[in-house]
């Protein structure tokens, strides 16, 4: 088949790219490469200032750059993009669920082509139901509705939390397409995008601690350095994070910076994942104290890599048996656990439980497992 599939997030970057990576956009990056392994033709829409490096996907450039796209109605030259080059396509992939519909003409055209789209949606915690994310439910109702499919997705993700999400109400009244679409997120399929990485590096023993995260009050990584900090713990913690694009949020970052008076903490800013993964194969165990995820990304490559880990209660992602679970981290919540957690693994920690974890993660999540779930859920009727 012949995707169309319009890169998200719309911003300057490369494709593949080796940076620490967003949640949706490693997501992309897995759903290009599934796409590409079962031998479909993909072309990818990009920004102007966005770098495409690989010739197995076409590129369509658009005549817009991702400065332009942070507007009031960003999505609008996506749109345009898509109504232009759509007749030469048998699915168009969309991993956003906001492309604005408000022209009556672009509604129009846009309906007519909804039974070959497929929409993956990332964002799925609780707080979600604000009014900032109603018309991202509105409009995937819609694509349904009109005979496309729409996908839920997560990596790893608390059950729980997840079935009394999908059973909310979602707000009816629609502004967008001027009829109501009574809905719920149970009516949306849902998509398990789970996949175990195969080690680049051999599980090795070194030992420490890892965090990652970019700097942003959301990932909490400041507060799993401080509840670290209080430890007695002498191993070292390696951090791998990059500053946030917001201003506000700079303080932020240079108070993670300023931990590094601990000569247990390590912090490294922009890191590729060729570094991420070396320290990940040698860590005992990773520290999650993230409020909020859309994806899991960090969670699932810990877990493929065989570490222990020591979480918050962000919706993303539970660990099943493994880790530590903290509900609603606070400084003296986190750092307790970080002990409780070190005297428990003692009795069964080794490095052949580490090889034995990764290997049984492997098994269950294997990459090819995903990569057929993905193109058979997408591609088939």
């Amino acid at each position: 088949m012949k995707i169309l599939f319009p890169f998200y997030p719309l911003h300057s970057g490369t494709f593949p790219s080796d940076k620490v990576q967003d949640g949706v956009v490693a997501s992309c990056n897995m759903q290009i490469e599934a796409l590409l392994a079962h031998g479909h033709e993909v072309t990818l829409i990009v920004t102007r200032d966005f770098e495409v490096n690989d010739s197995r996907v076409g590129v369509i450039t658009g005549d817009f750059d991702s400065k332009e796209l942070a507007g009031k109605t960003p999505w609008t030259p996506l749109t345009k993009k898509i109504l232009e080059v759509e007749s030469e396509f048998d699915v168009i992939i969309l991993n956003m669920a906001e492309l604005p519909m408000t022209n009556g003409d672009i509604r129009t055209r846009f309906e007519k082509i909804l039974p070959r789209v497929r929409v993956i949606y990332h964002h799925y915690d609780e707080r979600a139901f604000s009014s900032f994310f109603v018309t991202q439910y509105q409009f995937m109702a819609w694509v349904k509705q009109n005979g496309g499919k729409v996908f839920t997705v997560s990596m790893l993700f608390n059950a729980e939390s997840w079935y009394r999400f999908k059973k909310k109400d979602v707000i009816t009244s629609n502004p967008y397409h001027n009829y109501h679409l009574p809905t719920t997120l149970e009516e949306f399929d849902h998509l398990d995008m789970t996949v175990a990485l195969e080690p680049k590096e051999p599980l090795t023993e070194d030992g420490g601690y890892v965090m990652i995260g970019r700097a942003s009050p959301e990932k909490n990584i400041l507060l799993g350095i401080q509840a670290y900090c209080k430890t007695p713990l002498q191993e070292p913690l390696y951090v791998f994070t990059c500053p946030s694009s917001a201003k506000k949020e700079v303080k932020y970052f240079n108070s993670i910076m300023a931990t590094q008076d601990d000569p247990r903490v390590h912090v490294q800013v922009s890191a590729t994942r060729e570094q991420i993964l070396y320290r990940l194969s040698r860590a005992r165990c990773v520290l999650y104290p993230s409020k909020k995820e859309s994806f899991g990304l960090v969670a699932m490559e810990a877990m493929s890599y065989g570490c222990d880990l020591i979480y918050s209660d962000s919706h993303a992602f539970f660990a099943k048996e493994e880790g530590k679970l903290v509900r609603h981290p606070t400084l003296k919540s986190f750092s307790e656990a970080i002990v409780y957690r070190r005297r428990e693994e003692e009795f069964s920690f080794s490095w052949q439980s580490k090889k034995d974890r990764s290997e049984a993660f492997r098994d269950e999540h294997s990459l090819e497992q995903f990569q057929e779930r993905y193109c058979f859920s997408l591609l088939n009727d």
